[in-house]
Formats: structure tokens, sequence, C-alpha cells
């Protein structure tokens, strides 16, 4: 099929644009690890950037299409990395609400909620999510021979917190 190059190039940009924000949403949104397509990303913007690079000493024309090519994939690396900031710190927030209704709970009624589901509509409205992913995006809540404790997965499927109420304290299981 003919295009004219500035229409190929304009198609070519897109793809490129598409493959990396999908890559993006797929890593960072649906299976919530990170460095899978961190990874990849690094390697694409290196390799992109090495490329741009070698062309910069022999043809200028390709070099500005490498450059943009390593942007665009950089600008999905760093989308990859604010979502990943954006529900670590939401995790921690939402982690410290539920704490604090746990222990209200606790202080009126002298032992700590069965489930977390106790909490509403009293101490909680809902109970909140986690993190915004499609996996490990909830809090767990259980007790261990009486000892209540609340669990997030930070970065799955390793990096999981647990907070023991009765040693008000929070721990790193691996």
């Amino acid at each position: 099929m003919f295009m004219p190059d500035s229409a190929e190039k304009s198609f070519k940009f897109k793809k490129i644009a598409i493959i990396a924000f999908c890559l993006m949403i797929f890593d960072a949104l649906i299976i919530g690890i990170p460095f899978l397509g961190l990874i990849f990303l690094f390697l694409i913007v290196c390799a992109s950037g090495i490329s741009a690079f070698i062309f910069l000493l022999r043809d200028k024309k390709y070099a500005k299409l490498y450059a943009i090519k390593a942007t665009i994939y950089l600008i999905a690396l760093m989308g990859i990395l604010g979502i990943f900031k954006f529900n670590s710190h939401m995790g921690a927030n939402n982690a410290e609400t539920v704490i604090k209704a746990v222990n209200a709970y606790y202080a009126d009624n002298g032992h700590y909620p069965e489930n977390l589901n106790q909490l509403i509509p009293t101490y909680l409205e809902s109970i909140p999510s986690s993190a915004y992913r499609m996996m490990h995006g909830e809090f767990r809540y259980f007790s261990n021979q009486g000892d209540p404790n609340l669990m997030w997965v930070v970065v799955p499927p390793f990096g999981r917190r647990i907070y023991h109420f009765k040693d008000a304290e929070w721990r790193t299981l691996d």
C-alpha cells in the first residue's frame, strides 16, 4: 500500500503511541506489576535513543523519527510510574482510614470486628480500595490466633504490607 511519506510517518507514530498506551494500561492498571512494563519500555527507550544517536551521525531525518519514538515510549514509562505511585499513595491513605475505623469499632465494642463489613455503615460508608487495578486491589482483614491484621498488596505479587492491630505496627510479608 502506497502512502505519502508524511502519512506513513503519522501512521507509524499513531501505532507506536497506541502500543505504548496499551502497555501502560495493561501493566499498571490490570495486572498491577509495574516492573514488567518498566523493563520492557526502558529497553525500547534505550534502543530508540541509541538508534537516534547513530542516525544523528548518519542521517538526521531518521534520527528525528527514532527520537520521537523514544519520547512516546518514555511518556508511557512515566505513566506507569505515575499510576504506581498514585496507587501506593492511595493504598496507604485508605489503609489508615480502615485502621481508624477498626480501632473505633474496638473502642466502642471491646473487641475487633470479625470482618470489614461490620464497619459499614457506622464507621465506614464502604470499604475503600487499596489500589485501582484488576488484581490485588482490595484490603484483606483476617485474624491470626485472635490478633487481627489488615493486609494490602503494594506491588503484586509481592510487597504485601500487614498491619497488626494489637502491636499497632506495619510489617512487610515479602
